[in-house]
C-alpha cells in the first residue's frame, strides 16, 4: 500500500468515525445536557487559548536555541497553521508546512526541528506518566516522582547544555502547562454539559487525549479522540455518549480558536512585512548556534 493511499484512508476513516460517533452520542445522550452553560464553554475557550500560547512557546524555545531573532507573529502563525492543517488534512500536513516555513524563514535545518520535536514529545509523555501517578499513587509518592523527574531534567541541562536535551526542564514546564490547560478545558466542557465531575476524574480524559496526541492515527485524531473519550467515560461513572460529546466539543472549540487566531496572526505577519522589508532572517546567527548541533551540516 503506497503512502498516498494510506494517508487518504486515514483521512476518510477519521472523518467518517467522527461523524458516526457524534451521531451516536447525540442519539443516546440524556436530555439534561442540552441546557449547555455558555459561561463554562467560554472558560474552556480561554484555557485553549493559553494552550495555543504554550505550543507557540515550544517553537520559540527551538528558535532561541539557535539564537534567531524570531519576533512573535511568526511563531504564532506557524503554530496555529500547523494545528489547523494537522486537523483537516492527512499525513501530518501541518507539521510538514511548519518545517518548511521554519527552514525558509530562519537559518535552521529540517532535521533539527524533527529532533527537537521528538524531545518535546517525550516531555509530553513523561507529563502523562506524572498525571497517571497523581491519579493512582499517594500524594507523597507522586511528589517524590515529580521532584525526581525535574532533578533528572536539571541534570540533563547541566551535562548537555549544547544539545536540545539540555532544554528538557523548560520543555517539561511547557508540557505540564499544556496538560494543565487541557485538563482545565475538558473539565470546563464537562461542567458546561451540566456534569458534576471533579478535576481528578477529568484528568482521566486529559491523560487519554494528551497521550493520544503523540500517536496521531487520523488527522488531528479526529474520530479516534471521541471514541477514546467515550471509552474513558464509564471509568468516571459517565455514559459513553457524554464522553464522546465532550471530545467533539473539545475539537470544535479548539479548531475555532486556532482558526480565528490563524486569521489574526496572518494579518499581523503581513502587516509586519509591509511595514518592514527586513525579513526576520538573521544569517549571522548560524555561527552562533551551538556547534554540537550544526557543524555536521556545514
Amino acid at each position: 500500500m503506497n503512502k498516498e493511499l494510506f494517508a487518504a484512508i486515514r483521512f476518510w476513516v477519521g472523518y467518517g468515525l467522527f461523524g458516526g460517533v457524534v451521531v451516536y452520542a447525540l442519539y443516546y445522550a440524556p436530555s439534561e445536557i442540552w441546557g449547555l452553560q455558555l459561561l463554562w464553554i467560554g472558560l474552556a475557550s480561554i484555557a485553549m487559548l493559553f494552550m495555543m500560547i504554550l505550543q507557540t512557546l515550544q517553537v520559540v524555545v527551538f528558535l532561541r536555541f539557535h539564537d534567531v531573532n524570531h519576533g512573535w507573529q511568526w511563531p504564532i502563525l506557524f503554530t496555529v497553521r500547523k494545528g489547523i492543517l494537522n486537523t483537516v488534512l492527512p499525513a501530518k500536513a501541518g507539521t510538514l508546512v511548519l518545517i518548511n516555513t521554519l527552514t525558509r524563514r530562519y537559518p535552521v535545518k529540517w532535521h533539527h526541528y524533527l529532533h527537537f520535536s521528538l524531545i518535546a514529545s517525550s516531555a509530553s509523555v513523561v507529563t502523562s506518566g506524572l498525571a497517571v501517578a497523581w491519579l493512582l499513587l499517594s500524594n507523597t509518592m507522586f511528589l517524590f516522582l515529580f521532584l525526581v523527574t525535574f532533578l533528572c531534567g536539571y541534570l540533563l541541562s547541566c551535562f548537555f547544555p549544547n544539545f536540545y536535551i539540555g532544554r528538557y526542564p523548560t520543555l517539561l514546564v511547557i508540557a505540564l502547562g499544556l496538560y494543565g490547560t487541557m485538563l482545565l478545558s475538558f473539565w470546563c466542557i464537562l461542567q458546561g454539559l451540566n456534569l458534576s465531575i471533579g478535576l481528578k476524574d477529568a484528568s482521566y480524559f486529559a491523560v487519554a487525549i494528551n497521550t493520544l496526541a503523540q500517536l496521531p492515527l487520523t488527522p488531528g485524531n479526529m474520530g479516534v479522540r471521541e471514541v477514546v473519550t467515550g471509552l474513558v467515560a464509564p471509568y468516571v461513572r459517565l455514559d459513553p455518549s457524554l464522553g464522546i460529546l465532550a471530545g467533539a466539543i473539545f475539537h470544535v472549540i479548539r479548531t475555532t480558536i486556532y482558526g480565528l487566531t490563524l486569521i489574526a496572526s496572518d494579518w499581523w505577519a503581513k502587516k509586519y512585512d509591509h511595514e518592514s522589508k527586513d525579513i526576520p532572517l538573521d544569517v549571522s546567527s548560524v555561527s552562533k548556534a551551538p556547534k554540537a548541533q550544526v557543524e555536521d551540516d556545514t
